[in-house]
């Protein structure tokens, strides 16, 4: 059987590599070759590749003898359609077994034997694209990025060589002589051979700027039809439906550049003539042929903008700028592309428009919403002071002496983002600007953003619930609501504001408009045990970010999923994920990050069982005065400190924090300090405060906490000689971390329950009917069933007679028993494990 890949995103090497592997790990001789256009004229250059004969011996007898010996034989030939035609002819002759093979779909039918499977490849999917140039290293950001998934259109290989050739932020989308010289040289000889009308057809499809199709290309190069047989045979130019382009872009990049200026303005009008006029594909041309400014031109593409997607909105408004003729329309149309690019995540780029806007120096062009939106992108970028800088600079231009007081909307606008790069920030120099901001601004009242404000300047004292009432019908709304019900230490409403936040951004196309969610989301995900939604959530904007210029973001999620994977027990990808931010954040002015990037350290060296280690990384986010030095209200640090510092043999030093939480602020923090003050103080009140811990109505509530309070009551129990009480509150919390894949903890609370002298489940034997009973009661029933009487099963556990016969009768209620014997028939005979 012959076997051919035929791909049409020339994406075989990589699956060609593995079929080979797969085959010589399965006992075939794998004999490997690749064709090149350089040695198609050389006889026999693809055996040599093949054979790699002794020299002089004969290249037929050889492959004769290689292809035709004993045992199962595999011949791999990657780009078939270029091998030469000696080496052809020899594989036709004497290869009997089966082949695996690379060439171009439109070139299968010429080389491949008859009767031979075709696979064909499909291109990658926009994702996969997005994610491939992602993980290539020095890759640029935004726009470049952008334009590169552009033109590779699911090309893995061309993914890969864009990058490679223009790894500049600016250099594929200006295309630079620097870097365009050598692209050029590499096709020069390919385009200096072909016929002339070939060549016309092929300077004309590389100056493509969407998707125009087949007919539009034809019909802006009369005649062309008569040489689109030779483009595709010479393979320059490949057809794929009704759409006509390069089968490399380098090659098209090549073919564009190559052109006087003044022949590529035509190439554009040609593509124009053939377009509706007005549309924003037409407009593009003509503006790709502009030299000078045009005002009918700029407001032709203002014009037809208004309803593209935001990326395409954002070009052309950039382009309607630079071709506008008064100052105040430039200004303006640089704000509205500004607005464009910041829904799509693209930070340098809005970077790029707030300076090119400045420079107009326009009198009253200036407005709130651009600086608020200028200064959180750069925030974005985790560079808080720089933010609050060009925050600063713009109020200063906006309060210049003739522009309008800044007032009601605008003004609450302006303090919302300074409150936001102080969240984010939590330096207090921020805090003190915010505050300073609030006092010069006339903030309307009432409104959530201003009770937003409040909250960001006195983090850390008690604030009551603020209710949803009419504002709750945009995310905006969601989130402000959701911030403000964490301040109140309802991280459950916090949680579900924020999912309704996302459901409403999913439906509008743009998850990452919002960015500053996705880290507390993921911690509220996480406080209720629901770490499987929160990586796939993290997955899902992970896969954003690939096209996004959203670097914190970026750091942000992978503090979060490292957190994740430590808990998990999975310390290498833990470690592997927290390395970029430490390496590429500036953490001391991105205080949140840094404060949940030193937990996942510390829940890593934890899990590993390095406890001095973890407690001096969770020791650390505490000041001097006990607080923590970033806000949290979901008590994170204080519940780690808690779990770790017994086991540091640290815990004197980690009570000297609890004095700041004398006045808890929160239901939550009230369960977490009795739970601290129970672990870390012990004494008489002891088990007063674990109760409280563990028996409060609301304690469910914060999965996780519940989950640490109820081991350590159940620790704490058995240390008193009360293993009944303790398995209970142990298997308990075994059963929840189980559940959330915390392995390190659920390891910590098997070991305790097995130290009760519980019965191991798995001896057992894994029996569906016992899951029904307590586990006292499966303890009791397992040795009651290995033959013991209640005296003996009494001693052993530490408890009475009366006890024992009480629950097995339950037991034997619950089971459909009657009898020891009918117990012994049902559980069968098994071992305690100690």
């Amino acid at each position: 059987m012959t076997a051919v890949v035929a791909p049409r995103g020339r994406g075989t090497s990589a699956l060609l590599d593995l079929a080979a592997r797969l085959a010589a790990e399965r006992g075939f001789r794998v004999l490997r070759a690749a064709g090149h256009a350089d040695e198609r004229d050389l006889p026999g250059a693809g055996l040599h590749q093949l054979l790699r004969p002794a020299p002089g011996a004969d290249l037929r007898d050889a492959a004769r003898a290689a292809l035709g010996r004993d045992g199962p034989v595999l011949v791999v030939v990657d780009d078939l359609h270029l091998i030469d035609d000696f080496t052809a002819g020899v594989l036709r002759e004497s290869l009997t077994g089966p082949l695996l093979a690379g060439v171009p779909a439109h070139r299968a039918a010429g080389v491949l034997p008859p009767g031979a499977t075709v696979i064909t490849l499909d291109r990658l999917t926009e994702d996969e694209a997005a994610t491939l140039l992602a993980r290539l290293p020095g890759v640029p950001r935004g726009r470049a990025r952008l334009e590169m998934l552009r033109r590779a259109r699911g090309n893995p290989r061309a993914i890969v060589e864009l990058a490679a050739a223009f790894p500049g932020e600016d250099d594929i989308l200006r295309l630079t002589p620097a870097r365009t010289l050598p692209v050029r040289d590499r096709y020069a000889a390919q385009l200096s051979a072909l016929p002339a009308g070939v060549l016309r057809l092929a300077r004309q499809v590389s100056a493509r700027l969407g998707d125009e199709n087949l007919a539009t290309v034809l019909g802006a190069v009369p005649g062309s039809d008569d040489h689109l047989a030779a483009a595709l045979d010479c393979g320059l130019l490949e057809r794929h439906g009704e759409q006509l382009c390069f089968a490399e872009p380098l090659a098209a990049i090549a073919t564009y550049t190559s052109c006087p200026a003044t022949d590529r303005a035509e190439l554009h009008r040609r593509f124009a003539a053939m377009l509706p006029p007005g549309s924003l594909p037409y407009v593009r041309h003509l503006a790709a042929a502009a030299t000078e400014p045009s005002e009918p031109l700029a407001a032709m593409l203002e014009q037809g903008a208004r309803r593209a997607p935001h990326a395409d909105q954002a070009a052309a408004l950039q382009r309607a700028a630079e071709l506008s003729l008064s100052p105040a329309d430039a200004a303006r149309r640089y704000a509205a592309a500004l607005t464009a690019a910041s829904l799509i995540g693209q930070t340098g780029w809005v970077h790029e428009l707030y300076t090119a806007l400045l420079e107009q120096d326009v009198p009253g062009a200036l407005r709130a919403a651009t600086v608020a939106t200028a200064a959180q992108m750069k925030s974005r970028t985790g560079r808080q002071r720089e933010a609050m800088d060009v925050l600063a600079d713009g109020v200063h231009r906006l309060g210049l002496p003739g522009m309008p007081p800044l007032t009601g909307p605008d003004a609450l606008l302006l303090a919302s983002a300074a409150a936001q790069i102080t969240q984010v920030s939590a330096l207090p120099e921020h805090r003190a600007a915010l505050a300073d901001l609030v006092q010069r601004l006339d903030l309307p009242e009432p409104a959530l953003l201003r009770r937003a404000i409040e909250v960001t300047l006195d983090p850390y004292r008690p604030w009551p619930m603020t209710t949803a009432g009419d504002h709750d019908q945009t995310p905006g709304d969601d989130l402000t609501l959701a911030y403000l019900a964490e301040a109140a230490g309802d991280s459950t409403t916090a949680v579900r504001h924020r999912e309704r936040a996302l459901a409403r951004l999913r439906r509008n196309g743009g998850i990452v408009a919002a960015p500053e969610m996705w880290l507390p989301l993921l911690m509220g995900l996480g406080d209720q045990g629901r770490y499987s939604e929160a990586m796939t959530l993290i997955a899902e904007v992970r896969r954003c970010c690939a096209i996004t210029d959203l670097p914190l973001l970026e750091l942000e999620i992978d503090a979060v999923g490292s957190l994740i994977s430590a808990l998990r027990g999975d310390v290498t990808r833990a470690r592997a994920l927290a390395e970029p931010p430490w390496a590429r954040a500036y953490l001391h002015e991105n205080r949140r990050l840094h404060y949940f990037l030193s937990m996942t350290v510390g829940v890593a060296a934890f899990t590993e069982g390095d406890f001095a280690a973890a407690y001096q990384h969770y020791r650390r986010l505490f000041g001097d005065d006990g607080r923590t030095l970033y806000p949290d209200s979901g008590g994170h640090a204080l519940l780690g400190l808690t779990v770790i510092a017994p086991r540091a043999d640290r815990r004197d030093d980690a009570a000297r924090v609890l004095p700041a939480y004398d006045e808890p602020a929160t239901t939550r923090m009230r369960l977490l300090v009795e739970h601290a003050r129970a672990e870390l103080l012990g004494g008489e009140p002891a088990e007063e405060r674990y109760r409280t811990a563990v028996a409060d109505p609301a304690a469910a509530t914060w999965a996780l906490d519940h989950a640490l309070a109820r081991l350590h009551y159940g620790v704490w129990l058995r240390r008193q000689r009360r293993p009944l009480d303790a398995r209970e509150q142990l298997s308990a919390a075994l059963l929840a971390l189980e559940q959330f894949g915390a392995s390190a903890l659920a390891a910590i609370a098997r070991g305790e329950v097995k130290a009760t002298g519980a019965i191991d489940d798995e001896a057992l034997d894994g029996r569906d009917v016992l899951r029904a009973l307590s586990p006292q009661q499966r303890t009791i029933v397992a040795l009651a069933a290995r033959g013991l009487r209640n005296q003996e099963i009494a001693a052993q556990l530490l408890v009475s007679p009366r006890t024992v016969g009480t629950h097995l009768s339950q037991a034997y209620h619950k089971l459909g028993v009657r009898s020891r014997r009918e117990l012994s028939a049902l559980v069968g005979p098994a071992s305690p494990s100690r």
